[in-house]
């Protein structure tokens, strides 16, 4: 998390519209609970920044055309599809696989491969093996200044999906991780 996954997104989307291309975004439904209504209209990255798309944003949690509903057909006819926050989408690979096999689109495809335990999230490392190109994205390490390769849940908490911001996680590098890790063990042993 906090590496500019989104912000990344938005910036592929512009590119692609300033080359006449049109492109549908797709976006989970959770993020509406996380930054309101707004949210069924643009990409939000954590900084604030947001980009509206007119009609061709659909906030949703699966990817099958009954989950986007009367907009399937648009995103059928886009030249490009965005997929936001994709660690959450049901049917995340076949549903690239078919835009990009079936329906000759350009797939942009962001979201967390791992959770906050450092295990696989959703179906996102699933689409690795028919991907053209892959961009890991890094951030700052909330506690050391370093490249932070991983998320740590600041509250805790048993759910796997919780969603928040830096409220809920903080952005880590493998050091900082495995020391939270073991001050956390060694507090609960201690109880």
């Amino acid at each position: 998390m906090f590496a500019g996954k989104t912000t990344h997104l938005m910036r592929c989307v512009d590119e692609e519209r300033a080359r006449g291309r049109t492109v549908f975004v797709i976006k989970s439904e959770l993020d509406v609970e996380r930054h309101g209504e707004a949210a069924r209209e643009a990409l939000i990255a954590h900084d604030g920044t947001r980009r509206r798309f007119g009609g061709r944003v659909r906030a949703t949690r699966a990817l099958s055309a009954a989950a986007l509903g009367a907009d399937a057909a648009t995103c059928d006819a886009a030249d490009v599809v965005a997929v936001d926050e994709a660690q959450f989408m049901g049917d995340l690979v076949a549903f690239a696989r078919r835009c990009a096999e079936e329906l000759g689109q350009t797939v942009y495809v962001c979201g967390l491969d791992g959770d906050y335990r450092r295990e696989k999230f959703g179906g996102v490392l699933d689409l690795i093996p028919l991907c053209d190109t892959v961009t890991r994205l890094r951030g700052t390490c909330a506690e050391c200044g370093g490249e932070s390769l991983f998320s740590r849940r600041v509250e805790a908490s048993e759910e796997v999906v919780r969603v928040g911001g830096r409220n809920e996680y903080a952005p880590v590098c493998r050091a900082c991780y495995v020391a939270a890790d073991a001050r956390e063990r060694g507090s609960a042993s201690a109880r």
